[in-house]
């Protein structure tokens, strides 16, 4: 099994806020695609609330308290979050996975500085 996303996935835009997660984004209109990975240490997201978002675990495992319900994933299974439902995600060193939102602006990349001329 591949244990890294090929390259035109690592060269997609990273989210603009600081996360211990190594993230890759790809959005449209309709939603937002975050392709995720924890390489060296397990990572903590604190609690939080969005739009739906829907995920499913590559490779490793995520722990995540959806509202009062605590339920770990491993590799080919997915997890819901229906919006506006406080959650919190741990994930496991080595995990990698793909989360799908319903806000195509959920996160967004950095804006880059102008280039110079």
């Amino acid at each position: 099994m591949q244990n890294d996303f090929p390259d035109f996935i690592r060269a997609l835009p990273h989210p603009d806020v600081e996360t211990a997660l190594n993230c890759y984004l790809s959005s449209g209109d309709r939603g937002l695609v975050m392709f995720y990975e924890a390489r060296d240490e397990d990572v903590v997201v604190p609690e939080h609330v969005h739009g739906d978002q829907w995920g499913i675990v590559l490779s490793g495992t995520v722990r995540m308290q959806i509202g009062d319900r605590i339920g770990e994933y491993r590799r080919g299974e997915t997890y819901f979050v229906p919006g506006g439902v406080p959650h919190v995600t741990w994930v496991a060193a080595g995990t990698r996975g793909l989360d799908v939102f319903e806000e195509h602006d959920r996160y967004t990349p950095p804006v880059d500085p102008p280039s110079p001329d």
